[in-house]
């Protein structure tokens, strides 16, 4: 196993635990709006983590395709 290989492997890591920490805000912010009304920086974090957990997928798969 060269760097490279390493390399990659470690960042599938990192991205797995990125998608489920985001998924656990997201989460969150969900049982928080349902408590109360969301500030304006947590809606905008609550758009924002949906945003990239659906753009990562995304991106993801462009690049495959490209490669």
């Amino acid at each position: 196993m060269n760097g490279i290989e390493f390399l990659e492997s470690v960042s599938r890591l990192g991205q797995l635990i990125l998608v489920f920490s985001c998924y656990a805000v997201y989460w969150k912010l969900g049982k928080t709006k349902r408590e109360r009304r969301l500030t304006k920086f947590e809606a905008f974090l609550r758009f924002f983590v949906m945003f990239g957990l659906s753009a990562s997928p995304n991106a993801q798969n462009a690049l495959n395709l490209w490669t």
